[in-house]
This record gives C-alpha cells, sequence and structure tokens, in this order.
C-alpha cells in the first residue's frame, strides 16, 4: 500500500511537471516561461550563480568546496577585450562555467555561463533567440573587441546580468536592426558582482 501511494506520488508530480511545461508560467511579461527552469543545474540572478556569489573566493579550493561534484579546472578564455586567465567549471566533462578574477581582492569577478544547463534569472538558456527572450532593446548594445557583431542586452530585473547574443553573418560595431537580432542566439549569460 505505502509503495502504490509513492508510485502516484510520482506520478502526480510527473503530470504535474508536464502541464507546467506545457502551460505559460509566469514571469516578467517578454520572460520565458517558469517551465525552462525545469531541471537547470544552476541559477543565474543579481545576487550570484548558483552557490557563486560576491564573496566567494577566486582559487581552486573555494570554488571545489562551493560546487561538490564539479571539477574545476585552470583555462584561458577571451573576454570581450582580452584572452585571460580564468576557472573552468566542468560536470561530467563539460564546461558548465567560466570564472574570473575580482582582480586583487582574492574574490570571484564575472561568472559566465555556457551551457543550457544554467538558466537566467528570468528562465534565460543559452540557445534560446533574442525573439524568445525578448530584452528591453535600450539596454543593449553593439559588442566590441572579440564580441564584434554580437548583442550585449541586459537580463530583465537584473542589471548585472548582461546577455550575449550572436548575430549569425553580423560583423559590425552597431547594433543590428530590431529584425535582425529577432534570430539572434544567446550563446552566454555573465553575472559580475553588484
Amino acid at each position: 500500500m505505502v509503495r502504490l501511494r509513492n508510485i502516484v506520488g510520482v506520478l502526480v508530480a510527473v503530470i504535474g511537471l508536464g502541464l507546467a511545461a506545457c502551460g505559460g508560467g509566469g514571469g516578467l511579461p517578454g520572460s520565458a516561461p517558469r517551465a525552462s527552469l525545469a531541471g537547470a543545474l544552476m541559477l543565474v540572478t543579481g545576487t550570484g550563480v548558483g552557490p557563486l556569489g560576491a564573496g566567494t573566493g577566486y582559487a581552486n579550493a573555494a570554488l571545489t568546496a562551493a560546487l561538490p561534484g564539479y571539477r574545476i579546472a585552470g583555462m584561458t578564455m577571451a573576454t570581450e577585450s582580452r584572452t585571460q586567465s580564468a576557472f573552468g567549471v566542468y560536470l561530467n566533462g563539460i564546461l558548465v562555467l567560466q570564472v574570473l578574477s575580482g582582480g586583487g581582492n582574492g574574490r570571484i569577478g564575472a561568472v559566465h555561463a555556457v551551457t543550457d544547463a544554467v538558466a537566467g534569472p528570468n528562465g534565460e538558456r543559452i540557445g534560446m533567440s533574442y525573439g524568445q527572450i525578448q530584452p528591453n532593446r535600450s539596454s543593449c548594445r553593439a559588442g566590441t573587441g572579440n564580441w564584434l557583431g554580437m548583442a550585449i542586452c541586459e537580463s530583465r530585473g537584473a542589471a548585472n546580468v548582461k546577455l550575449v547574443f550572436s548575430v549569425l553573418n553580423y560583423r559590425s560595431g552597431a547594433l543590428p536592426s530590431a529584425e535582425a537580432l529577432q534570430s539572434a542566439r544567446l550563446n552566454r549569460i555573465i553575472w559580475t558582482p553588484a
């Protein structure tokens, strides 16, 4: 009898998740449905990325303690303006986050989410289109340097979370037209300490 109750409970939960995924789910106007938060490894908010926040130390040991089960390894990455050292955060061999130094303060700086397993403040996921996310165009700017031809926008409600969109076949220092942006794809979500 207890086993049957457990099975029924699991079925009710699965059906509920299925209905949530089919329904619209709230959130801010223009934001992704809440169902897109389902299954996320971590959530990027204005205060941090999962367990990482402004007080997290920039050291392999500190990141390993904050992210049990993840592998932390040194790497080199390209930011908008330069190439620099960072820590890569991996799960099952897949790069999930890139963590930069906060400078001389010994704390983390920017954290780049680079997989669709991490959700932004409004459910944004890597690979979603600008048209699906609908950030406020007035919060967007054209990328420069290594990110020339990309659009960099604020996430709604979290000014310190940036969304970086790749625009197919676009290599200009100006923000693409509204029409061209609609199909641009999100390729990274960047949190920086407020």
